[in-house]
């Protein structure tokens, strides 16, 4: 699993926590550290290594804060893809339209990633359940807009020969 698709597997639990019922009564504004609320993620140390050290917020900031880094991530990506187009006289036929499906693919997850920062922005409490699903099909789609696009890298020597 990459780094980018971990991060967006957290977001949605973080995303899920906003959204349950169950966890309306608990005092999800109260500050906690990134330790604390990484051991509530699918995969602990990824969210560790994303989240600031030492730095203590509620669950809410640090969603909030996890769609930011998935979104700055995100403009990277669409920048690496920019950078592999421009030297489009070097890529085989395959490569280009494969590179111009992935560049797609990335505007899209930007105008999501977008959508839900400024969904989550705008929510001091939780997540109505229709907004929480919105974010979570949202994300799903990002997931799967980015392993598409991974396809391209990892079989990248098949689609950089000449056609």
């Amino acid at each position: 699993m990459t780094s980018s698709n971990k991060l967006l597997y957290s977001l949605i639990l973080v995303l899920s926590f906003l959204s349950s019922p169950s966890f309306a009564d608990d005092p999800l504004n109260t500050p906690v550290s990134s330790g604390t609320i990484c051991k509530s993620t699918p995969d602990p140390a990824f969210c560790k290594s994303v989240l600031p050290n030492n730095h203590t917020a509620n669950v809410y900031d640090y969603g909030r804060f996890s769609v930011h880094k998935s979104l700055s991530q995100s403009y990277k990506f669409l920048k690496l893809v920019d950078k592999y187009l421009g030297h489009s006289s070097t890529l085989s036929r395959t490569a280009i339209l494969a590179l111009k499906d992935c560049h797609s693919l990335a505007e899209l997850n930007i105008n999501f990633l977008s959508s839900s920062f400024d969904t989550v922005s705008n929510t001091n409490g939780t997540l109505s359940s229709s907004k929480a699903e919105d974010i979570q099909t949202l994300l799903s789609a990002i997931l799967t807009n980015q392993d598409t696009c991974l396809l391209v890298n990892r079989n990248k020597q098949a689609l950089f020969v000449d056609d």
